[in-house]
């Protein structure tokens, strides 16, 4: 990602007559924030999840509870779930039912509480990138 804009920025600066191509911190941190920008965004549901599932909150309960329809036996433990069928479980409001969610909420809950993250970890990363 970062790299690769970087090269080929750098490889422009070259061909235009740049005698000592390089960024400029300005451009470092734009470049970076928009790097972090677009990896957080692909990356926000499973970080989520296993945030959920570290810290043992109702997702887990839910995934491995009876109402998930596993049915804990004597000496056995209940069957995992796949990542995609707790992304699903996830992706599910629990004030409304199931029924009555278009796709587009659905994927809005898996976003939920992207905002602060997103924050955080651009401006981190383009303050990282801009004083290298």
């Amino acid at each position: 990602g970062f790299d690769k804009v970087k090269d080929w920025i750098i490889a422009a600066q070259m061909k235009n007559g740049v005698k000592s191509p390089a960024l400029s911190p300005f451009q470092a941190f734009l470049l970076g924030a928009s790097a972090k920008a677009i990896a957080t965004i692909v990356t926000y549901p499973l970080v989520r999840l296993k945030t959920i599932l570290q810290a043992g909150q109702e997702l887990a309960k839910k995934v491995s509870g009876p109402s998930v329809g596993l049915k804990p036996q004597r000496g056995l433990k209940p069957q995992r779930k796949s990542s995609k069928e707790m992304l699903g479980i996830m992706a599910v409001r629990e004030d409304r039912p199931p029924a009555e969610q278009g796709p587009l909420q659905k994927f809005a809950e898996l976003y939920r509480g992207i905002g602060s993250t997103l924050m955080k970890s651009v401006l981190q990363a383009a303050l990282l990138y801009m004083t290298r």
